[in-house]
């Protein structure tokens, strides 16, 4: 018999910023945001994206130096 090898495939999908840009329908407000708590705004400002592009460029370089 041959030897045998097994073959794998990791993907990664990025969506680093449409978390914050609340493209899932409201789903990604604070807990603490509900109608009966108004206090607390949306995570749509500035400094929410920012998050997101900080994950999308810091962490992709982490992910592609484990993956090197």
């Amino acid at each position: 018999m041959g030897k045998k090898r097994a073959l794998c495939c990791i993907s990664v999908d990025i969506d680093a910023v449409a978390g914050w840009l609340g493209s899932y329908g409201g789903e990604d407000k604070r807990p603490s945001e509900t109608p009966a708590n108004p206090g607390h705004p949306p995570l749509r400002g500035t400094s929410d994206i920012s998050r997101g592009l900080f994950a999308g460029t810091i962490g992709v370089r982490r992910l592609l130096k484990m993956f090197d």
